[in-house]
């Protein structure tokens, strides 16, 4: 009898220290409700959707109308897409910024931002009908920007050159990007390869001060694996090297290499996409 009452009493005890006191549960809600919502601050945004090969430019303005540029970088980054919403058309939580408008199509847009450790925002930019069907989803990063945006750097030095090419000229000059998951920052990459096996490679970090890019010279070897396979290294720099595949002339794709390793893409920093620059359709 007497274990019973004391097992008895341990039971009643623990629950005691197991229930949380009315103090305790009205200060986690009161802790709850402080947390202070998010806010988007003012300027632009950067970031590049890689399944459709585009650049991305979010603007939050002062005055209160806002924007977001869709961009095509394989046609010399033309505009594709061009909408605009205001501060009603924007809501933050403690954990997210929602903004919802409709498109010049009339169809529902929707972006869910939740920021990142990491410096930037994870984007789920959700196309809808009016009748909430969902059309698809594209997944990207947007990063604040400080001072002009890498794609206007870019194009303020290749400007001629892209246009050139839109009007059907040939050069061997290509637009790409870097992606993948030891790629955090996104970069808009130039590459132009010239006819003495060597060729010039430029980075544009997206939201970072324009100092942080960078030019190299890199020597060309055509045909390592196949005659579809380009090597280029920096004589300056070892860690710098890219191994590419030729696709019809018009895409390279491949891998920012470190080292020398056996397997093409075994050790790679991060995957680079290249584009050849073509007129509109």
């Amino acid at each position: 009898m007497f274990k019973f009452i004391t097992y008895l009493c341990v039971l009643v005890l623990s629950g005691l220290l197991l229930q949380p006191s009315q103090s305790a549960r009205a200060a986690d809600s009161h802790s709850v409700h402080e947390q202070e919502p998010l806010t988007l601050a003012m300027g632009m945004y950067e970031g590049i959707e890689t399944s459709t090969r585009e650049y991305i430019l979010l603007g939050i303005q002062e005055h209160g109308t806002h924007f977001i540029l869709d961009y095509r970088i394989s046609n010399g980054f033309y505009l594709h897409r061009a909408s605009y919403f205001t501060d009603d058309n924007i809501s933050c939580t403690s954990i997210n910024c929602t903004i919802t408008f409709f498109d010049e199509m009339g169809n529902e847009r929707r972006l869910t931002m939740v920021p990142s450790n990491l410096g930037y925002w994870n984007i789920t930019d959700s196309h809808l009908r009016r009748g909430l069907e969902l059309l698809w989803v594209e997944n990207y990063n947007l990063k604040h920007i400080e001072g002009d945006s890498a794609a206007y750097r870019l194009v303020s030095k290749h400007g001629e050159k892209i246009q050139s090419l839109l009007e059907g000229n040939e050069h061997d000059f290509y637009l790409g990007y870097s992606y993948g998951p030891r790629a955090h920052h996104h970069e808009l990459l130039t590459l132009e390869l010239h006819d003495d096996n060597t060729a010039t490679f430029e980075v544009y970090t997206l939201g970072s001060d324009p100092s942080l890019g960078s030019k190299h010279t890199l020597t060309v070897s055509r045909g390592e694996l196949d005659e579809n396979h380009l090597v280029l290294r920096s004589e300056e720099n070892t860690r710098l090297r890219l191994s590419l595949f030729n696709n019809n002339n018009v895409l390279l794709e491949g891998f920012f290499l470190v080292g020398e390793p056996q397997i093409p893409g075994k050790s790679a920093d991060k995957a680079v996409y290249f584009m050849k620059v073509t007129p509109i359709n």
